[in-house]
């Protein structure tokens, strides 16, 4: 094995708290096997760090994307179909319902309007993400520490200064700049470990603030993440099945199973539901509830609440609080007009598939009846 080492290095660095120093080797082995790659579910997405963002720049980077998109888009997403024109649609889902076979759009019109809605709701996730890929940076999944402070923060320099000072002296092992080397290094790890145990054991004023704002809501949650901490590890076998991948798509086609419509009278429910929408919703051409406006969008933007979990295309809340203002007008032409013709992007049809244990443990749920999937959806 020695003989087919190509480099060697020690890796010494500030941030490294502990005794030990890291070697890096490069081994060249090629013995014809295959290592077998473990992909972690869990990690789908990385998590964006939007308090560490060159919010700026991609402030300017969505404003010249949306802006092009907007002037390509803005005249097509203003069209709005005539009162025939939308009954004619809904008559003709009606009948393929009937006869069993699937919807299509009888006019060129709500076909070229599928086209356009679909392109523009790509097209808006695909500058927001771009643009976030460019100026956000990104973290694995669990690797903030809540327990981190200003405290910690404040010695963690002090000890990349230190450890600077202590390197350009030449290393010594004696005299006050080692002392002082090995007393910040020693208090960052002490203060790290009080963290840990202080942040286990002591209520936090967050408690007290929930209780004293009544905010019962709140206050559970803050129970449930600092004090009732349950373990999540997942089973090492579903239906005794190993394999990540194979568990997946053993959960994806239970759970498809599950959304089939079990009796058939649903679908004559559906189209007396589209035939009452289709009476309702327009009275002499003019629908009868009002349009999205900028102000309402806006508003139920700026009031959305962060920190939730990503889409399967990465996009949160965040991707659009600090996006250029354009995108909310983009998205409400986009809205009216999904309203105004009856038709969502196909990309709604997509989700994030989560398996969520039924019983008490996750160790019991060894079947795939034991779990229910929640769908985090665009």
């Amino acid at each position: 094995l020695v003989n087919k080492v190509v480099s060697a290095a020690i890796t010494d660095f500030a941030m490294n708290g502990s005794d030990h120093i890291p070697i890096i080797l490069e081994i060249d082995i090629i013995d014809g096997r295959t290592i077998p790659v473990v992909d972690n579910i869990s990690s789908y997405h990385d998590n964006f760090r939007w308090d560490h963002a060159d919010v700026i720049s991609y402030y300017e980077l969505t404003r010249i994307g949306l802006q092009s998109l907007l002037n390509n888009y803005a005249d097509v997403l203003d069209s709005r179909p005539d009162n025939d024109t939308i009954r004619s649609c809904v008559e003709n889902n009606i009948s393929c319902h009937l006869s069993g076979q699937a919807e299509e759009a009888n006019t060129q019109e709500f076909v070229r309007m599928k086209i356009v809605i679909n392109e523009c709701y790509s097209q808006i996730v695909n500058i927001l993400c771009g643009a976030a890929d460019q100026t956000i940076p990104k973290v694995k999944v669990n690797t903030l520490k809540f327990w981190w402070d200003q405290e910690l923060r404040a010695l963690k320099q002090q000890s990349i200064q230190v450890d600077k000072d202590w390197k350009q002296a030449g290393c010594p092992r004696s005299g006050p700049i080692f002392l002082a080397y090995n007393n910040i290094k020693r208090t960052y790890k002490q203060k790290i470990r009080e963290k840990k145990k202080e942040e286990s054991v002591t209520i936090t004023n967050e408690l007290h603030d929930c209780l004293m704002q009544k905010n019962i809501s709140q206050f559970w949650k803050t129970w449930n993440c600092k004090i009732n901490k349950k373990s999540f590890n997942l089973p090492s076998t579903v239906n005794k099945v190993f394999d990540q991948k194979d568990v997946a798509e053993l959960f994806g086609e239970y759970f498809a199973s599950n959304s089939v419509p079990s009796e058939p009278c649903n679908s004559t429910y559906k189209c007396k539901l589209l035939k009452d929408l289709s009476n309702k919703m327009y009275c002499d051409s003019l629908l009868l509830f009002d349009n999205a406006s900028v102000e309402m969008i806006d508003c139920i933007v700026a009031e959305m609440k962060r920190g939730v979990a990503a889409d399967v295309h990465n996009i949160s809340i965040e991707h659009i609080q600090k996006a250029h203002p354009i995108v909310i007008l983009l998205l409400v032409k986009l809205f009216n007009c999904m309203i105004a013709y009856g038709i969502v992007p196909s990309a709604f049809g997509q989700g994030l598939c989560v398996p969520i244990p039924k019983v008490g443990s996750i160790q019991a749920a060894m079947s795939k009846e034991d779990f229910r999937g929640i769908t985090i959806s665009p």
